[in-house]
């Protein structure tokens, strides 16, 4: 494998080798709740790549969209990043 290729495998998870807390909870958010990339997009006004990159640990939002998909999904930021159990706001 050349470096190039290792440097960006690196990037995607974190180094025990599983999806960050944002990334995983998010992924699981859509999946039990049944929404599609295309309509959580179209609700928070958000291109489909960035949730794709959410999803998969490449990106996280900034503050004000990290704000908005908590309030959308009804739950806690502390949620979101692992700091708590309980989900609700």
């Amino acid at each position: 494998m050349n470096k190039r290729r290792q440097k960006r495998q690196s990037k995607r998870v974190n180094p025990v080798g599983c999806k960050p807390t944002f990334a995983s909870r998010f992924e699981d958010l859509l999946f039990v709740k049944n929404i599609s990339n295309k309509r959580l997009s179209e609700e928070l006004f958000l291109c489909e790549a960035s949730i794709h990159d959410y999803i998969h640990g490449k990106s996280e939002p900034n503050l004000q969209m990290f704000t908005e998909i908590c309030k959308y999904f009804g739950v806690s930021a502390d949620w979101f990043l692992g700091l708590e159990d309980k989900k609700e706001v």
